[in-house]
């Protein structure tokens, strides 16, 4: 800015550099609509919600997992499991996460009560590095897997690019 302004003496006003610095903001970080220009998402189907393959993934999902939201062959959902330690069962949600999406946040959240008004301990059990920029996450319920229902889900929560 200096040098592009012309500056060197003291003929300049300080205002109008002091605008000219504050003008300048860090790079933002447009990985959410990188991802969605990579693999031509159509413009009407962009919100993290939409689904244009209809493969029912919707694009955050398909965001999270480095998965093509245009193909259906590519589409990965979150699996139900059951994890042993020891002679204990264990109920486990696995996803995969890429790690890329520096945007992105996840959440597993278990409960017995299918409204989730109520949760379980969590526990991340492993993440496994299972190629460039993806990992195999598999999160745990704290409580062992008996004969109550116990309910999983994935939250994801993503920070607006206009922040």
């Amino acid at each position: 800015m200096y040098s592009r302004l012309g500056y060197g003496g003291f003929t300049q006003p300080i205002e109008q550099f002091r605008s000219e610095i504050n003008s300048i903001a860090a790079a933002k970080d447009p990985v959410f609509s990188d991802y969605l220009n990579a693999y031509g998402v159509p413009a009407n189907q962009r919100d993290e919600g939409d689904d244009p393959d209809f493969d029912g993934v919707p694009n955050i999902l398909e965001y999270l997992n480095r998965t093509d939201a245009t193909d259906t062959a590519s589409a990965s959902r979150p699996r139900i499991k059951v994890v042993m330690i020891g002679v204990t069962r264990y109920l486990a949600l696995e996803y995969f996460r890429n790690t890329e999406a520096s945007d992105l946040t996840t959440a597993v959240q278990f409960s017995y009560d299918p409204g989730f008004n109520s949760l379980n301990n969590s526990v991340v059990h492993s993440v496994l590095s299972v190629g460039e920029n993806l990992e195999q996450v598999t999160v745990r319920s704290g409580n062992a897997f008996g004969f109550q229902n116990e309910f999983a889900r994935l939250l994801t929560d993503r920070q607006s690019e206009q922040n």
